[in-house]
């Protein structure tokens, strides 16, 4: 059994982005025991939970790009370096923008639309609709327009 807290701040525009962080989680897990109560003007959740039946252990990034060829590696490692960026700018966690598996998801099925994003586990319609363009502009090799060179691709 694991435990894992969650604020869920009342404010506007904090508590949609505090509920989405979890219902993410508890897509993959299996709920055992669930508190709450009013700390500070947010909730304060605590769930008690086991890791989801037939789930594997999470892996390190490492280990995640083993099963990559070194194109979709190259990919890969610019979608996290977008995402931990991106996390930054926005003040939240990393995980918050997108999971590491999720990613190596997206470049390993070679999604190319936001149709086939919505289909890889961890992109609903709300993250699609925030996130779609950046991940698919990497994923196309989109250009920098000020010096057409891709965004986030080291050569």
């Amino acid at each position: 059994m694991k435990f894992k807290v969650f604020r869920i701040r009342l404010e506007d525009g904090y508590r949609e982005q505090d509920e989405a962080a979890l219902n993410e989680f508890l897509d993959g897990i299996n709920v055992t025991q669930v508190f709450a109560s009013v700390v500070q003007d947010a909730w304060s959740v605590l769930v008690s939970y086991d890791e989801a039946q037939g789930d594997k252990p999470k892996q390190n990034d490492e280990k995640l790009t083993t099963t990559l060829s070194t194109e979709e590696r190259t990919l890969y490692e610019a979608l996290l370096q977008w995402r931990n960026e991106k996390a930054k700018q926005e003040g939240i966690a990393a995980y918050m923008v997108a999971h590491s598996e999720s990613l190596r998801q997206v470049v390993k099925l070679g999604v190319r639309t936001r149709d086939e994003l919505l289909k890889v586990k961890g992109f609903r319609e709300r993250r699609v609709r925030k996130y779609g363009d950046d991940i698919l502009h990497i994923l196309n090799g989109g250009a920098d327009k000020t010096d057409n060179k891709p965004l986030y691709l080291d050569f």
